[in-house]
């Protein structure tokens, strides 16, 4: 590579750090927005049901699972999306559940007979052992408030954007590190000519 190929390389990945670091600021700006919202929404649904409706007397935190995870594909340098949003499946109770969980008793005379199972879902198969998540909203009632799943909905967002940002991170530290390697090599090779002169 000669000076002029090295100064172009320069030029091109300042561009591009810039260019992340503008799609950087935005991305924060949209996280904000997603996370006020939610909180806001959250505050009206709180409002709406009562303030002791929505809370964590609602929800066994040791049933808790995550329905986004987050996986991290290696700590390569190189790698443009280190970060990667999976997400569980959430899955609505079947009829044919004959699992325990909830049931719903008919008043009918024989009352052994007539049990029916309506609530949570469980994976019993040895093979496959995926879990399977119920809607959270479904700890707070049936009928929730739209402020409840908009403030979801929200948070949703604000974690698909968390991971975007991590990611924008980690290439800025890329575009840094590659900056300060070309700047380095065109210095060594600027000594160079100025020695030979």
């Amino acid at each position: 590579m000669d000076l002029k190929e090295v100064s172009l390389k320069l030029d091109e990945t300042l561009i591009e750090f810039f260019t992340a670091v503008k799609q950087l600021y935005q991305e924060q700006a949209v996280l904000e927005q997603y996370m006020k919202d939610g909180y806001l929404n959250l505050s009206r649904a709180r409002y709406n049901m009562g303030l002791k409706a929505v809370g964590a007397l609602q929800f066994n935190q040791n049933a808790m699972t995550a329905l986004t995870k987050v996986d991290v594909n290696g700590t390569e340098k190189n790698s443009s999306k280190p970060f990667e949003i999976t997400s569980s499946q959430i899955q609505k109770p079947s009829k044919n559940d004959e699992d325990g969980g909830l049931r719903k008793r008919n008043t009918g005379t024989d009352k052994s007979e007539k049990i029916e199972n309506i609530g949570i879902l469980k994976n019993d198969d040895s093979d496959i052992k995926e879990e399977t998540v119920i809607d959270p909203l479904k700890w707070f009632g049936v009928l929730v408030p739209q402020n409840l799943r908009k403030s979801q909905s929200s948070f949703k967002q604000a974690v698909e954007s968390v991971v975007t940002i991590a990611n924008l991170k980690h290439s800025i530290i890329n575009l840094q590190t590659e900056y300060r390697s070309l700047l380095e090599k065109k210095s060594n090779m600027l000594k160079n000519a100025s020695k030979e002169n």
